[in-house]
């Protein structure tokens, strides 16, 4: 069969030039990042899966410990507490971004953390180059500051030049800017798909597939909650309460329904199961008659769909091991364990080694009037695997 004669797959992202803010989208409604987050917050499977990932590529931190805890900003954030956070987004997003200032003599003397799904890409200038990071506290336009919403217009909008740490080029931005008070710093914007370009999530094919497993989880919710009671139905008939002893020989009897019904309503769902229910009589004939009522159980029906939903999305972060292990495959034991521990922490050090050259070429640049307490050389930038990837040897 030819290519030209299959259905044409639909692009991961769908990026628009958005004129009014001067920015390239981020997919048609520029909200990939938000709407990913909140596919797989809401996915036990794949929230489950990504707390895993992100852990193996954060490791145990930076191998140099006097670099670890050296302060990068004023806020008093260490370089260990930046590896934290730029792990989680490169988890989740397959992209990270820092904010980077320097001295008036072209050195940096700070780092700060961007929540990568806050940023941007400028829209190319005539030569093809993109030289600014759009921020935004919030592109839903949902924030709120004083009761009143931060509004998604230029005037809220910081653009900020991409990062070149080029002395030169730096103290040439802040002139420009008017001084060191009023220059705003670079942007650090890294991607896994390549330079200044919207990454996907690595977990983006099994989207569809999260979305679903919050579906199921619904459906089970419903089943626990709504689905078992009621258990049965009473069947009587309408009370005639008390004969009316008043004057007026032409007054409706009192009517006692709606209290035995609102008893029979409290009774109804998970959490009031099995209570008793206490019913007085004046005769046998008022008794009432029960009525069984055998409910669904609806989980049986989509035991094979779950299954699948699982399979893709554990394969989709190659964590197959550890649902083998979870559906009793393989059986378990520690030493199957410690295997698909170290095969999943040896798979990350490609990642590993991405972020350990990202730092270096940023502390590279770090100004001479503090100096950094450790060489950032390759060696003291490593990042410690989380669990020993070395093989044992057989005694």
């Amino acid at each position: 069969m030819k290519l030209t004669n299959l259905p044409k797959a639909e692009p991961a992202l769908d990026p628009k030039f958005l004129k009014n803010l001067g920015i390239k989208s981020y997919d048609a409604d520029n909200l990939y990042p938000q709407n990913v987050r909140n596919i797989v917050l809401n996915s036990k499977t794949g929230s489950g899966c990504l707390e895993r990932y992100i852990d193996y590529i954060e490791g145990r931190g930076i191998a140099s410990e006097p670099l670890a805890g050296f302060v990068v900003n004023l806020d008093g954030e260490t370089l260990a507490d930046l590896h934290s956070q730029v792990s989680a987004d490169l988890g989740t997003n397959e992209g990270f971004a820092i904010h980077v200032n320097y001295d008036i003599d072209g050195g940096i003397v700070s780092l700060h953390h961007i929540p990568f799904e806050n940023a941007r890409i400028a829209e190319p200038d005539e030569e093809g180059n993109i030289r600014k990071v759009a921020l935004h506290p919030d592109w839903t336009g949902q924030l709120t500051r004083n009761g009143k919403p931060v509004k998604i217009t230029k005037d809220t909008v910081d653009y900020l030049d991409v990062f070149n740490p080029d002395p030169e080029i730096v103290l040439a931005q802040i002139q420009e800017a008017g001084g060191p008070q009023f220059y705003k710093g670079q942007i650090y914007y890294y991607s896994r798909q390549g330079f200044l370009v919207y990454p996907y999530a690595r977990f983006h094919a099994v989207l569809s597939d999260m979305s679903t497993d919050e579906g199921l989880s619904n459906i089970m919710n419903r089943n626990v909650r709504n689905n078992f009671l009621p258990a049965g139905a009473f069947v009587r008939l309408k009370s005639q309460g008390a004969p009316y002893s008043g004057d007026d020989a032409d007054a409706q009897p009192q009517v006692e329904d709606e209290g035995y019904a609102e008893d029979l309503a409290a009774l109804q769902g998970d959490t009031e199961a099995l209570k008793m229910l206490d019913i007085t009589i004046e005769s046998k004939e008022e008794m009432p008659e029960f009525i069984n009522m055998q409910g669904n159980n609806y989980d049986k029906e989509f035991t094979v769909t779950a299954a699948e939903i699982k399979d893709c999305i554990y394969a989709a972060f190659g964590q197959e091991g550890w649902l083998a292990i979870r559906n009793g495959k393989v059986g378990f034991s520690g030493t199957l364990v410690a295997d698909v521990e170290r095969d999943y922490a040896k798979r990350q050090i490609k990642t590993q080694k991405a972020l350990s050259r990202c730092y270096k070429t940023l502390l590279r640049a770090w100004t001479t009037a503090q100096p950094l307490p450790a060489e950032p050389n390759d060696a003291n930038l490593a990042i410690i695997p989380l669990v020993d990837t070395t093989t044992p040897t057989k005694a």
